[in-house]
């Protein structure tokens, strides 16, 4: 059994898990709260996981299975998707369920919970399947018959794999983060509305770099480009958090 294949698994599962709780914690002490961070975990699985599925099935089945062969419009049509229907649904929840909280730290709780959410469900689950089959082959348990062409993947797949797996989704909590605090600002402030639409395209373009470099070039191409755009998104937001700060201090 690959050894440091499964500790990056493990690795890679608890990540998911502990960071976005840890990031919580910090920001309780700028005055956030649970109910905020729960709020950014339920929105992300009604806005991505359940209305933004239903969307893409209804489109595709009209486009035809053809529109999937044509990479760049499609993940163009993807990743604008994922973009359009996370960044609403942020705005809603800022707008409605959270309405009350002017602080930005209510920004930085939603963004935690919208990322730690999305990174269990894509990533933190999946690395529990693959050390529940690993424990099962070192057991000398066998696959079941539709499962069997796994067990050869899983044996042979490097830690590094997984590792930048790890990288990815620490990316993408520090990027919902960021883009959670330009929404935030698109909501409270009047002259800022601009960024919602703003927070879409930043999205969007977030997830064509990845996808289309990973693609094109390579993993770790992608993953460092991703990370270079979530940097400069992070100088945007930290410009924008400090005038909500301002602003949410004024009596």
């Amino acid at each position: 059994m690959p050894v440091l294949s499964v500790l990056a698994m493990l690795f890679t599962m608890l990540l998911t898990v502990l960071l976005p709780l840890g990031l919580m914690c910090l920001y309780r002490r700028r005055g956030a709260r649970w109910s905020q961070f729960a709020a950014g975990a339920v929105t992300v699985v009604v806005s991505a996981f359940v209305l933004e599925q239903v969307f893409r099935t209804l489109v595709l089945g009209v486009l035809g299975t053809g529109f999937a062969e044509r990479v760049v419009p499609y993940v163009l049509f993807l990743s604008l998707t994922a973009g359009v229907f996370e960044e609403t649904g942020r705005l809603f929840t800022f707008q409605t369920f959270l309405k009350k909280y002017d602080s930005p730290a209510a920004a930085l709780a939603y963004g935690a919970g919208h990322g730690g959410a999305e990174a269990v469900l894509l990533v933190g689950t999946t690395m529990v399947n693959n050390l529940v089959l690993m424990a099962l082959l070192a057991l000398g348990g066998e696959l079941p018959a539709e499962l069997s062409g796994i067990g050869p993947a899983l044996l042979t797949t490097p830690a590094s794999a997984y590792l930048w797996s790890a990288l990815e989704r620490t990316t993408a909590i520090a990027f919902h983060i960021c883009n959670s605090v330009l929404v935030f600002s698109a909501a409270r402030r009047r002259e800022r509305r601009w960024l919602y639409p703003a927070a879409i395209l930043t999205h969007t373009a977030l997830n064509l770099i990845s996808v289309l470099t990973a693609r094109y070039v390579g993993v770790a191409a992608s993953e460092l480009a991703s990370l270079g755009f979530t940097a400069l998104t992070a100088c945007w937001a930290a410009a924008e958090y400090k005038g909500l700060e301002k602003i949410s201090r004024e009596p």
